[in-house]
Order: structure tokens, then C-alpha cells, then sequence
């Protein structure tokens, strides 16, 4: 299935490339599989995480010789959840799950990538959390796979205050998004959602007992982060609870994504139809451009592409390319390697570059930092 698959891509890349030139890729996904954000009650026998895998750190400062590498590993058993993992890493399956991905999009544009991934040609990007970090490195590892020689790949992180990759939360940095969240958790259509799956509440008291519910959508996490590694309920669960767990959670993100886009996502929409008119315009030669993200990352692109509602799973990853032709520059966009159906686009999903750039700019903020301070919702 997978040698039809790229079969079929190569078809349509040859095709395209008859009366235009594939000029540059911009790659957006979420970190790979991961361990549970919180964890509730006895976890159970089976409920063993794994993130057992290599730990390298080096020098940010420059590439000198090394004298000394550090490995940094968390000790077996000695954590909030079974296993070797703290909250929310990645864990050995998420790792794979992005070399994989990498082997996978070399296969699919091997006729275009370059053989490194080398500054100014090809340039990673990760937010400060760790999992995006780490997947950003198999990612690379299976899409540019290591040789002999010296191969070192930056891959660029924004501190916390300031990382506009993850719908930033703190109120110190963007007040505007958590008020946001107070009006709209105290709004009617809040409360008729949260009231389908507060039904639950007694069950899950006396179930897990000493925990309340204090977000269900770390619920929704903590039992498709087991169910994710094939790891058993602890209890039995109600008849149709997960699937309400799941439809509370997406309500939960698409309303609040939907309505916060510019000071959510808005400046990394800008940053990448920044980077695309750089290259239109001979400014910038990038050839590959990696950005790894979370599922708050994903959802927005999502809802400014006008897809269907959907949560993204693990390593779910974006594609946009741009090609060069003789009337001028397009784009096409995959998502886990289906394309994307863009307003305006052609049957084959191609749309000119200035659509596409049409279609983003509503949710370009004009000064992030003023506007979390000001905007009113």
C-alpha cells in the first residue's frame, strides 16, 4: 500500500513539475506519542510507560570540539507514573513515530530535499517543550539520515514568554487569551457542553478518589495516552464516556482557538507567509523548513485552512509547498498525506500563492505583545 502511495505522489509531483518547479517545503506537526500530562488513581499493572531512548546535550554556544558528552536518562520507577517517563514526554513510540515520518517524506520528496540539513538551506524550529524538541531530532534523523562526516542540525527554540507556536497562557505575557477563556468558560453554550459530560462527576469520585475534576480534557488525555500504548482502562468505564470525553475536548479547543486565532497562532501564520514571500522574491533560498508543534499548534492551522473539525492525533503533520511556475507561484497542502482542499484551490489542490496568503492574513496580528494586552473579546 505504501509503494502505491508514493507511486501516486511521485505521479502528481511529475506532473506538476511539467509547467513548474517545487521551490520549497514548510513542514508543521505535532510532537510524536507521548506520556499523560496527569495521571488519576491506581494505574494499574499494565500501565508501564517507555521512553527509553538516547539523551545528547551539547553546547549551544558555537560547534567547537567537544570534550566531554552528557547524557541526561530518568530513573526507572522513581517517577509519578510506571516506567522511565516524567509527565508529558516522549516516549519511545513517539520518537519512532516521527523517524518514520522522516524516512517517509524523504521517499516522498527525495528528488528535492537536499542530502543535509544545513543552514541557511534548511532551517528547525521546536517550541521550549521538550517532546517537540526530540521529535524534531528523529524527524531529521529519518529524513536526513547521518553520515560519516561532521553533521550537526540547529534546531531553534523561543522561550516560554515568548513562544507564539502554543497559544500562550500566561497572563503575565497575553492577559487577552485568559480572559478570553474566563468569559467564554461562564458563557451558555460553555455550560450546555460541560453539563453532557459533568453527569460523569459522581462516577469519577468514586472511582479515583482524591481527585477532582479540574480539567476533563487532562481526563480525555491521561485515557488516550493509555489507550495510545495499549495499555488497559484501570476500571470500567460508562457506556459512551470516552466519545463525550472526546467531544467535550474538541468543542473545548476549536471555541477557543476559533476565537483567539490572532494572538494564538496568528504569528506563526505570519512568520510562514513571511518566509514564502522572502523566497518569492529572491530574498531567502530555504529549501525545507521544519516547525514542531503541539496539537495547539495543529487545531489553528486547521481552522484557518477551513478544515473539518478534527483532533489531531500524534505526529500529525502539515505540508505546505510551494511551487514556481511561468504565470507565477503556488501552493499545495497535504495533511497526513492527503491534500488539503483549499477555498479557491483546483482539483488538485494547487491555489495561487496570493490566495493563499490572502486567506491568512485576517489572523496576522499587527503588534502581538500590544494586542495581548489590549484586545478585547
Amino acid at each position: 500500500m505504501r509503494i502505491i502511495f508514493f507511486t501516486i505522489v511521485a505521479v502528481c509531483l511529475a506532473t506538476v513539475m511539467a509547467t513548474g518547479e517545487l521551490i520549497s517545503l514548510v513542514h508543521i506537526t505535532r510532537h510524536g506519542d507521548r506520556s499523560p500530562l496527569r495521571a488519576y488513581g491506581n494505574p494499574g499493572k499494565s500501565a508501564q510507560w517507555n521512553c527509553s531512548m538516547d539523551y545528547n546535550y551539547y553546547t549551544t554556544d558555537g560547534h567547537e570540539d567537544y570534550d566531554r558528552v552528557y547524557s541526561k536518562f530518568w530513573t526507572p520507577n522513581e517517577q509519578v507514573i510506571k516506567g522511565n517517563c516524567y509527565m508529558g514526554q516522549l516516549t519511545k513510540r513517539g520518537a519512532r513515530q516521527h523517524y518514520d515520518l522522516g524516512r517517509q517524506l524523504r521517499e516522498k520528496y527525495r528528488t528535492f530535499l537536499p542530502e543535509k540539513c544545513v543552514e541557511p538551506t534548511c532551517h528547525v524550529r521546536a517550541t521550549f517543550i521538550e517532546r517537540t524538541q526530540i521529535s524534531a531530532r528523529f524527524n531529521i534523523l529519518g529524513m536526513f539520515p547521518a553520515g560519516d562526516e561532521e553533521d550537526i542540525v540547529d534546531i531553534h527554540v523561543v522561550d516560554e514568554k515568548a513562544d507564539y507556536m502554543y497559544g500562550n497562557m500566561n497572563p503575565t505575557v497575553c492577559p487577552a487569551i485568559v480572559n478570553y477563556v474566563d468569559k467564554f468558560r461562564n458563557s451558555d453554550e460553555y455550560k450546555t457542553e460541560i453539563a453532557k459530560i459533568n453527569q460523569h462527576k459522581a462516577w469519577f469520585r468514586e472511582n479515583f478518589p482524591g481527585h477532582n475534576v479540574g480539567d476533563w480534557g487532562l481526563v480525555y488525555d491521561w485515557f488516550h495516552c493509555r489507550h495510545s500504548n495499549n495499555i488497559a482502562d484501570p476500571v470500567e468505564l460508562p457506556d459512551g464516556f470516552l466519545e463525550k470525553l472526546k467531544t467535550f475536548t474538541i468543542f473545548n479547543y476549536y471555541n477557543f482557538a476559533n476565537h483567539t486565532l490572532k494572538l494564538y497562532i496568528g504569528n506563526h501564520a505570519k512568520e510562514v507567509v513571511s518566509l514564502l514571500r522572502n523566497i518569492t522574491n529572491g530574498n531567502l533560498e530555504r529549501k525545507y523548513t521544519f516547525y514542531s508543534g503541539h496539537d495547539v499548534t495543529i487545531i489553528p492551522w486547521m481552522i484557518m485552512l477551513e478544515m473539518p473539525r478534527n483532533f489531531p492525533d500524534y505526529a500529525s503533520h502539515f505540508e505546505i509547498e510551494l511551487f514556481r511556475n511561468d504565470d507565477g507561484y503556488y501552493i499545495r497542502v497535504y495533511y497526513n498525506d492527503d491534500v488539503v482542499q483549499l477555498k479557491d484551490s483546483d482539483d488538485n489542490g494547487f491555489i495561487r500563492f496570493e490566495k493563499f496568503e490572502n486567506m491568512l492574513k485576517p489572523y496576522f496580528p499587527e503588534n502581538w505583545r500590544d494586542d495581548c494586552q489590549s484586545m478585547v473579546f
